[in-house]
């Protein structure tokens, strides 16, 4: 009798581990002051004054991540004043989930030479002989007018944002999101920042959460 093989579909809910620094690499950009990161029993704390880093957590291997749900709370707001978010003097945003996504982009010999930090940073978040696509961020907005709105950043084609959120308010948020099909994630990429409008605000987040796709033959 002929072996049979069933597909079946498998989800799992993944909780980020959000006070364990252990857990989280902690970067630097060279011409910019760093956030003030700080992990607590109630999660990640992170203090913006005029300045931006990123905040990544690797997960070590693909993995395929269906929805994310972030729960936390905002204390202040950027300074946009007349300004359009996102644009040249107002690029801060208060909140910015990215996956950085697998895929087949390496850096050479030369490029590593010259590239910089968080690039080779971005790169060496792959595993041997896997390379990676982009960082997808989800980004919550100030104008209710930019969610739904997306766009490759001007600056580098490795940032790809997608303006999911809305924030009308500071104070607790709940925020989710589920893709259309799963994304294949190597690492979390968590961007505050508040360099580019000379903004000083607080964000504490409390929770987040990665449903996860995984098929299996039995």
């Amino acid at each position: 009798m002929k072996n049979q093989w069933k597909t079946i579909l498998m989800w799992s809910a993944l909780i980020v581990p959000l006070n364990q620094p252990d857990s989280w690499q902690l970067l630097k950009f060279s011409n910019l002051p760093q956030n003030q990161t700080q992990f607590q029993k109630e999660g990640m704390r992170v203090l913006v004054s005029n300045s931006s880093s990123p905040i990544i957590h690797p997960f070590g291997k693909t993995t395929n991540i269906q929805a994310v749900k972030v729960k936390g709370v905002l204390k202040g707001r950027i300074n946009l004043k007349d300004k359009k978010q996102g644009e040249s003097g107002a690029d801060d945003y208060e909140f910015k989930l990215g996956l950085v996504l697998q895929g087949n982009k390496r850096l050479n010999w030369g490029q590593r030479m010259i590239a910089a930090d968080w690039i080779k940073k971005l790169y060496s978040l792959a595993p041997g002989g896997v390379g990676i696509d982009k960082i997808l961020f989800l980004n919550a907005v100030q104008d209710k007018k930019l969610v739904s709105s997306s766009r490759q950043h001007p600056l580098s084609d490795l940032i790809f944002e997608q303006n999911v959120w809305y924030f009308e308010k500071e104070g607790d948020f709940l925020f989710d999101y589920t893709f259309t099909k799963p994304q294949k994630a190597l690492a979390l990429w968590i961007s505050i920042d508040g360099d580019d409008t000379k903004s000083s605000y607080e964000m504490l987040i409390n929770q987040i959460e990665l449903i996860l796709y995984e098929d299996k033959d039995i």
